[in-house]
């Protein structure tokens, strides 16, 4: 059901909260990831808490984590890219328009939404 609503291949329903489980994506991705770089880009248009955890995370294990704007692209060394889908303002954002194709080949996408607003718009994934 997750997948169907997100519209990804690989989907999970955390009972973590948010910012917890998108630092456990990103750990899974990093594992998983066909690109070697070590940045995850995360979108500025993340919940501030969300970006604080993923920083905290990601220092000890060695990622590099590059907050932006992924309309400006994100870099060949990026591993994964995370998204808010709607983002921290509400917004709801063509990620698909932003990023034709998807991040970049061998670079994993990974987005933070809820299941209750997912039904109500078009999958991002």
């Amino acid at each position: 059901m997750v997948c169907d609503l997100t519209g990804m291949e690989i989907a999970n329903a955390s009972l973590l909260d948010e910012a917890t489980a998108a630092a456990e994506a990103m750990a899974f991705c990093r594992k998983v990831a066909k690109a070697k770089g070590d940045v995850l880009f995360v979108s500025g248009h993340c919940h501030p808490q969300t970006i604080d955890v993923i920083q905290t995370r990601a220092e000890p294990v060695g990622i590099k984590v590059v907050v932006g704007d992924e309309t400006g692209g994100i870099g060949e060394q990026a591993f994964a890219v995370l998204v808010q889908y709607p983002d921290s303002g509400g917004e709801i954002r063509d990620y698909k328009a932003a990023m034709p194709g998807g991040p970049r080949p061998g670079c994993d996408g990974d987005r933070g939404d809820g299941p209750f607003g997912a039904d109500a718009v078009d999958p991002a994934g």
